[in-house]
């Protein structure tokens, strides 16, 4: 690896030429990843729903509440997931 101080598109990040090299005897990581990603939401959706996973949500009542529902999401004052509830249940 070297430094390029010519070449501002990388700011002076380390350049590796094997790069290429490397990437072409690897599987395709992106599909890998999404597999874990499609097992991992799979286990979680399982979990859930035998209640080994509990679901937290954090429920305001009334349309007029959602400003200061967005602003206490926004700084963490949430617990799980935060709906506005804008209608009874029925």
């Amino acid at each position: 690896m070297f430094y390029r101080p010519t070449d501002r598109s990388r700011s002076h990040h380390p350049v590796d030429h094997r790069h290429d090299e490397r990437r072409a005897h690897h599987p395709d990581l992106t599909k890998l990843r999404g597999w874990k990603a499609m097992q991992a939401e799979a286990d979680l959706a399982e979990w859930a729903s035998s209640g080994q996973l509990k679901v937290i949500e954090d429920i305001v009542d009334g349309l007029e509440s959602a400003p200061s529902a967005l602003i206490g999401l926004l700084g963490g004052k949430n617990r799980g997931k935060r709906m506005v509830r804008v209608a009874a249940d029925g």
